[in-house]
C-alpha cells in the first residue's frame, strides 16, 4: 500500500488521490493467473512485490540505480514476481534514456546482478536437474494442468476472472480522462505495452505451443501490475469527479470520502479481514504436527492425506508429500513426474479428487509406499482422518480429527 501511496503522488502530485487508491485496493479482486490485488498469506511474492513497486516508482524520478538495487533485492526473495519487473525497468531504461543508454544500463545491470548474485550461483551449482528451457515435456505439461492450470493455462480459468480483468481495463480507460503530465504518462503507458506482450507471450506458448521458460515463468501474473496502474488512474478520476461535482469544498471533504470507502471496503472484505500472525491451521491438524516434534526422533517420516497443508512447519518432520508440493513441480518437469506417482500411491486418480484420495486408500497401498521408497521401516507413521481410529496398525496418537499410527510391515491386509 505504501508504494501504492507514493506512486500515486509521483503521478498526479495529490494525496488526496494516492489515499483514494490505497484506500480502494482494500476491495480484492482476482485477476488473469489467479492472482489476488492484495495478498492474504504471508507469501514470499507478497515481501517481493512492493520492492518491484518502488523499483518503478524510483525510476519515474529518474533514480535509476535505486530501481535497479531493488530489483537485485527482490530476485532474491522472489525470482518470478522480479521477473516482470526487470522486463519492464529494462526496456524502459532502453526507450527512455537518451544519453549513454548502453553505458548507464552496464553498470545498473552490473550492479543488479552484483545483488541478486547468490541466486544465480545457486542456480548453475544446485539447481536439479529436469529443467527445461525451451521444451516442455507432454507428460510435464500435463501435469501443469492439474495442479496449476489456475496459474498458467488461460484457456482453463472461469469466467469471472476474466470479468474481473476486464473491469480493470475499464477503470484505467475511464481515468484517462485526466491524464498526468505526458512524459509520466507515456511511460506509463510503455510500461502497459510491455504487461500486455508479456501476457500475449503467456497465451500463446502455454496454450498453444508450450514453451518450458514461459511456462515456469508465468507471464500473465504480470497483469497485476497493470491492475495497480489502473487503480491509481481510477483514484484520480473519482477525485476530479467529486471535485467537479461539488462533493470537494475543503479539506475535510476527502477525508469523509476516504473514510466512506474504508468502511465499504470493511464490509466488502470482512471475510478477509481476520489477519494473524499466528499458524491458522486447523487446531486439531497442528496439535498432530506437536505431537509429532515432541513424540517421535528427528528422522520420523510420515504419511499424511494428500490433500494437508503444512505438516512440516509444526512438526519438523519430513513426509512423504502432499498436494501442496507439487507446486515446485512448475519448475522441474524431474519432480513433477515423481510428485504426481507418490499423490497416485496416496490415492489421486481421474476421478479421485485429492480431498477425496485418503478414503481410496488401504493398508496395502501404505504397505506399497514402504516398500518402494522406505528401507528402513522404523519410524514411520501415517496420519488419517479419525474415521479410520481402527485401521489394523498401531494407533499411537488420536484426537477430534486425526489419528496417527505407527507403520508395522506385520499390521494390516496381507502384501
Amino acid at each position: 500500500i505504501l508504494a501504492l501511496y507514493y506512486l500515486s503522488i509521483k503521478m498526479f502530485k495529490r494525496r488526496a488521490v494516492a489515499l483514494i487508491a490505497c484506500t480502494s485496493i482494500l476491495f480484492p479482486r482476482i485477476v488473469l493467473a489467479d492472482v489476488s490485488t492484495i495478498g492474504v498469506v504471508l507469501l514470499t511474492r507478497i515481501v517481493a512485490l512492493p520492492l518491484v513497486l518502488f523499483a518503478l516508482y524510483f525510476f519515474l524520478n529518474r533514480k535509476y540505480y535505486y530501481s535497479y538495487i531493488l530489483l537485485g533485492i527482490s530476485v532474491l526473495i522472489h525470482p518470478i514476481t522480479a521477473f516482470y519487473g526487470i522486463i519492464i525497468i529494462f526496456f524502459s531504461t532502453i526507450f527512455t534514456i537518451k544519453e549513454n543508454v548502453a553505458k548507464r544500463l552496464a553498470y545498473m545491470l552490473g550492479i543488479f546482478f552484483v545483488i541478486s548474485s547468490p541466486i544465480w550461483i545457486w542456480a548453475i551449482l544446485q539447481s536439479p536437474d529436469g529443467g527445461n528451457f525451451f521444451s516442455a515435456d507432454k507428460q510435464w505439461v500435463e501435469i501443469l494442468r492439474i495442479r496449476s492450470s489456475h496459474h498458467i493455462f488461460p484457456f482453463s480459468w472461469k469466467p469471472k476472472i476474466y470479468l474481473n480483468s476486464i473491469l480493470f481495463v475499464l477503470i484505467f480507460i475511464l481515468g484517462i480522462k485526466f491524464k498526468p503530465q505526458q512524459q509520466i504518462f507515456n511511460l506509463v503507458l510503455l510500461w502497459i505495452i510491455i504487461i500486455a506482450i508479456l501476457c500475449l507471450i503467456g497465451v500463446v506458448f502455454t496454450e498453444l505451443f508450450p514453451v518450458g521458460i514461459v511456462l515456469k515463468l508465468q507471464l500473465l501474473r504480470s497483469f497485476l501490475f497493470f491492475a495497480y496502474i489502473a487503480i491509481i488512474f481510477f483514484a484520480n478520476y473519482i477525485y476530479n469527479m467529486l471535485n467537479k461535482w461539488g462533493f470537494i469544498k475543503s479539506a475535510n471533504s476527502i477525508w469523509i470520502i476516504i473514510l466512506a470507502i474504508m468502511l465499504l471496503s470493511l464490509v466488502r472484505g470482512k471475510n478477509i479481514a481476520n489477519f494473524s500472525i499466528y499458524n491458522a491451521q486447523n487446531k486439531y491438524w497442528l496439535d498432530v504436527q506437536k505431537w509429532a516434534k515432541n513424540n517421535t526422533d528427528i528422522d520420523a517420516k510420515f504419511i499424511v492425506p494428500l490433500d494437508s497443508e503444512g505438516f512440516r512447519v509444526q512438526s519438523q518432520r519430513t513426509i512423504f508429500t502432499d498436494y501442496k508440493d507439487g507446486t515446485l513441480g512448475n519448475f522441474n518437469p524431474k519432480f513433477a513426474k515423481e510428485w504426481f506417482h507418490r499423490i497416485k500411491l496416496l490415492g489421486y486418480g481421474e476421478n479421485i479428487p485429492a480431498w477425496r484420495a485418503v478414503y481410496n486408500m488401504k493398508p496395502e497401498h501404505f504397505h506399497k509406499i514402504v516398500d518402494e521408497y522406505y528401507n528402513n521401516q522404523d519410524n514411520i507413521y501415517i496420519v488419517l482422518p479419525i474415521r479410520f481410529i481402527l485401521y489394523p496398525f498401531d494407533r499411537v496418537y488420536a484426537n477430534s480429527e486425526y489419528v496417527v499410527f505407527k507403520y508395522d510391515e506385520n499390521y494390516g491386509e496381507e502384501k
